[in-house]
């Protein structure tokens, strides 16, 4: 799967904003694997297409980032979200962190999503998760340029 049928469209599909597809991608197809849906995302090209992980320079897309960290970071245990006062333009999910060495603590939760506003949107978390150390990656398109 990916953003554009046919290979991709040149400046869309190898962009920031393709991203904000293939994020959701990930997280609707992890919620549906739970009611018994999506149970694998497999994404068709690595290189030489516009939608492919990898551009024709051996240079990582946009997209090859989400990737790498959904991979590294998102575990399999869906957990569910209660939203408050979001725009829909807000989308958000929270899963268990993969089972992982080092400094993360057994328990700890990812919670990832996308703003498809231009408009800044305020995530408050609450209850424990208010008081947990937070590690955050924040990606933004270079220069504003989707």
């Amino acid at each position: 799967t990916s953003s554009a049928y046919g290979g991709g469209a040149r400046g869309l599909s190898d962009a920031f904003v393709a991203g904000f597809l293939w994020l959701d991608k990930l997280g609707l197809a992890a919620a549906l694997h739970g009611s018994g849906g999506v149970e694998l995302v497999a994404r068709e090209t690595l290189y030489e297409s516009c939608y492919a992980l990898i551009s024709t320079d051996l240079v990582p897309n946009p997209d090859y980032w989400l990737s790498v960290l959904y991979k590294r970071l998102v575990g399999g245990r869906v957990l569910s979200l209660r939203l408050r006062g979001t725009q829909p333009t807000t989308r958000l999910y929270a899963h268990c962190l993969r089972n992982l060495t080092g400094d993360y603590t057994p328990g700890s939760v990812v919670v990832f999503g996308m703003n498809l506003s231009k408009e800044p949107a305020q995530v408050t978390l609450s209850g424990h998760l208010a008081t947990s150390p937070l590690l955050k990656y924040l990606l933004q398109p270079p220069d504003g340029n989707l």
